[in-house]
């Protein structure tokens, strides 16, 4: 099983409802889903913070690569 030794990010099955992921799933968002991004990595941040990345990657599509 994957791991990060200083709990920044979370790893897990998202099939499986135990996993340790499931708990933070419903606190997350994917970046520019809006855009049809389809993400499979999932973000926890303030919703202001939140907002001004998507903002940036927007007005520099360069970021999405």
């Amino acid at each position: 099983m994957a791991g990060c030794p200083s709990k920044v990010m979370v790893f897990g099955d998202l099939n499986d409802p135990g996993s340790p992921i499931q708990e933070k799933l419903g606190k997350s968002q994917p970046l520019l889903a809006s855009e049809g991004t389809e993400a499979k990595v999932f973000y926890l941040s303030p919703e202001n913070t939140f907002k001004q990345i998507e903002q940036r990657v927007i007005e520099n599509p360069k970021m999405m690569r």
